[in-house]
């Protein structure tokens, strides 16, 4: 995992995860809010992009949410790369 950002209000994270047909490059992001009612981090939120082509799939979500949508863009190779 390479940290692009990390101060006291944004963390930004990369990992790039690997299938059998292509690289996706995940982000995690996350930053803090202070708010009136208290301060807290907000949950983390996840983005992917194809390494190959560095097309965003387009997608924000969960961890789980981006796993299974990585799983169907890699079941169809050929609608990505090209």
């Amino acid at each position: 995992m390479k940290t692009l950002q990390n101060t006291k209000q944004n963390k930004v994270k990369t990992l790039e995860m690997v299938y059998s047909n292509m690289t996706f490059l995940i982000k995690a992001q996350t930053y803090f809010l202070n708010h009136f009612s208290g301060a807290y981090w907000v949950k983390t939120f996840f983005t992917a992009e194809i390494k190959e082509t560095g097309e965003c799939t387009g997608f924000m979500g969960s961890k789980n949410d981006i796993k299974n949508h990585l799983e169907l863009i890699n079941s169809r190779p050929d609608l990505f790369l090209k």
